[in-house]
């Protein structure tokens, strides 16, 4: 989990940010 905030970039920002907002 706060991994995913971590590496949040490229695609995942905008699929993570949707899904857990840190």
């Amino acid at each position: 989990m706060l991994r995913f905030c971590q590496i949040d970039t490229v695609v995942w920002d905008a699929r993570v940010r949707k899904s857990r907002p840190c």
